[in-house]
């Protein structure tokens, strides 16, 4: 119904919009919706930050958008909370698949999303010592290579889509919250979506858009057997 809308992510799927928004922070990320592409934005000059130590930025339990603060590129593996690197998501037009097209690098002026599960507020690093030579490569993540198979389900409902939602079987995957599993991004403005529901694991969401299973001890029916037609549920 607008013709653009600047929002601040205010957790638990809430929203503040400008002229709410009391100021734009670096290192914290941000939507911008539009419904005329390919304008130009003029902002006046900035200030760079020093490149001799991490950028720190506050986020909060759950879901948190975040941002390059610096003018260049930087490998995600240099996004660090308690010293590991956490996952991230990036949006174009619907959010990317963790599984095959995992996000390896943050650009300037792109915002990214990332999930902890905790209870405290946290501090992230992000460190600007890059590799000096060559680029950064995309690669598909390592844990691609643990899937035995899997089905990509995709969801639309007029101009909005749901893209990134993966199961299967993985050598690795347990009956619990692994490193396979993903939770799902949260919505915003008019929006489709598909999900895993599991609020038995009394985590901060009840809602992922990966979920894999481990390897049966045998994928042969016994004889006489029929085959299970596994039915699935779209929730809006």
């Amino acid at each position: 119904d607008s013709r653009w809308r600047f929002s601040e992510f205010a957790g638990d799927n809430t929203y503040i919009d400008f002229p709410d928004i009391t100021q734009v922070s670096p290192g914290k990320g941000y939507w911008f919706l539009v419904t005329e592409p390919a304008r130009i934005i003029d902002t006046p000059g900035g200030t760079s930050f020093s490149t001799a130590e991490p950028f720190r930025v506050l986020v909060r339990p759950g879901w948190n958008l975040i941002g390059n603060p610096f003018n260049f590129v930087i490998p995600a593996s240099n996004v660090l909370l308690q010293l590991s690197a956490v996952e991230l998501r990036t949006f174009n037009g619907s959010w990317n698949n963790p599984i095959s097209d995992p996000v390896t690098e943050i650009r300037p002026f792109e915002g990214y999303a990332f999930f902890f599960d905790d209870f405290v507020n946290r501090e992230i690093f992000i460190d600007p010592d890059v590799p000096v030579t060559g680029s950064l490569a995309k690669a598909t993540s390592s844990t691609a290579k643990e899937i035995s198979w899997s089905i990509h389900v995709q969801a639309t409902f007029q101009q909005p889509r749901d893209v990134d939602n993966v199961a299967g079987v993985a050598l690795q995957a347990s009956e619990t919250w692994d490193p396979l599993v993903f939770p799902a991004p949260p919505p915003i403005g008019e929006y489709v979506s598909v999900y895993s529901a599991h609020p038995e694991w009394r985590t901060r969401t009840e809602r992922f858009c990966t979920y894999f299973r481990p390897a049966a001890e045998s994928a042969t029916p016994p004889l006489g057997a029929s085959p299970l037609r596994q039915s699935g549920h779209i929730r809006e």
